[in-house]
């Protein structure tokens, strides 16, 4: 067999193969955009048969929209000039549905780089499509039901700050007088009975001063909780000097201090005076010694204050059972209690609070601690500049 003769061959077992191609529709188009080859992919999936089409313009598959803006012809030409065009959207078929299709398009040129056509593949995609915008459509659903149910945690947590702000107004209105009463009746027992006789009588009125002070601070707890949840936590700043603060607490606690059985070691050397919130720092500090006095397994408490550069490091030392670094980060969450020990009351709102109060004042507070090995707060507060 010569050359000719099998090149010849070659050609025919080429268009051969081209034309009983059955997933891909494949046929020519000359300069002008004619069809002149058919293949059975193309009849399978357009709908056409090869005596109905050749001859005809390949814009006969697009939508009326792309044939009015020109774009079969527009392909055209971007093939010449890429050397390849190739793209995704709606055909038509001959019963007038529309597929989505994948085309490629290349153009075709002789031995002198003269155009002599084009080589169309067309694949059709409908069902990947579909696929698709199915998945859009759930992927929409589930957004939009993830929105809904954002918004109704949103309403539902919009609820409950505004329920924690009402019941703990509505519960300090009868709480205030009935400590100041409490407090009337120890000071009148006293008198009446003196430091030595109504024991009785002045342990039990003791007792109900410091449940309505616990009970005192739970609702005040609640109340930040509130106010931070809104953004209405305040500060306002005067003239404190922090290491007077602590020594005025540790006198005013001196009763649960010697009820827990710890030992307070107040360390310091010199004043540390700054422009803070003295209620909120107050807060703070009462907030780790009452909580030294739970945890502390009645052992020495140590409290130190130093300068640390541009800040006023506060640090309480307790050696309690400590907390597992794990756990670090957790509890300065609201409600959040590490150690499940039923004894010990408290709504896990102090930690949460006082950290809340300190970012405020733009300082940061820390725990350094490991199980077993007790635990040491740090409350790091930046030095103020007095305001006159």
């Amino acid at each position: 067999m010569d050359t000719v003769t099998a090149n010849i061959a070659a050609e025919e077992r080429f268009r051969l193969l081209v034309e009983s191609v059955k997933d891909y529709g494949i046929f020519l188009i000359n300069p002008e955009g004619d069809i002149e080859s058919w293949n059975k992919g193309a009849e399978r999936i357009k709908g056409y048969s090869a005596s109905e089409v050749i001859g005809k313009n390949f814009s006969l598959f697009y939508t009326p929209e792309d044939i009015l803006r020109g774009h079969p012809a527009w392909e055209l030409q971007q093939a010449q000039v890429d050397g390849r065009y190739e793209e995704e959207g709606w055909r038509v078929r001959k019963d007038g549905t529309r597929f989505w299709a994948n085309v490629v398009i290349t153009p075709l040129r002789d031995n002198s780089g003269t155009l002599i056509g084009f080589a169309k593949v067309t694949r059709d995609l409908t069902e990947r499509k579909q696929a698709e915008e199915k998945l859009r459509m759930v992927n929409a659903g589930l957004e939009k039901r993830v929105e809904e149910r954002t918004l109704e945690l949103k309403e539902a947590v919009s609820l409950r700050d505004e329920f924690l702000s009402i019941a703990s107004h509505e519960l300090r209105t009868p709480l205030t007088p009935l400590k100041l009463n409490v407090q009337s009746l120890i000071r009148m027992l006293k008198k009446e009975f003196g430091d030595t006789e109504g024991d009785k009588v002045m342990k039990l009125a003791g007792t109900c001063d410091v449940a309505l002070s616990r009970l005192s601070n739970l609702i005040d707890n609640l109340l930040d909780v509130s106010r931070v949840s809104n953004g209405k936590l305040t500060l306002n700043r005067e003239v404190v000097d922090l290491s007077e603060l602590i020594d005025e607490i540790l006198v005013r606690y001196r009763n649960e201090i010697s009820s827990a059985g710890t030992e307070v070691v107040f360390q310091k050397t010199g004043s540390f005076t700054g422009f803070f919130d003295r209620l909120r720092i107050e807060q703070v500090v009462i907030n780790l010694l009452t909580n030294a006095l739970k945890y502390g397994n009645k052992s020495i408490l140590e409290i130190s204050m130093r300068e640390d550069g541009n800040y006023f490091e506060m640090e309480f030392r307790d050696m309690g059972p400590g907390i597992h670094p794990d756990d670090h980060e957790k509890i300065f969450q609201r409600f959040e209690r590490v150690l499940n020990n039923s004894a010990i009351s408290g709504l896990g709102l102090g930690l949460y609070i006082s950290r809340q109060i300190v970012t405020a004042h733009e300082g940061t507070i820390s725990v350094n601690s490991s199980p077993g090995k007790g635990a040491v707060f740090i409350v790091r507060l930046p030095k103020t500049e007095i305001k006159s």
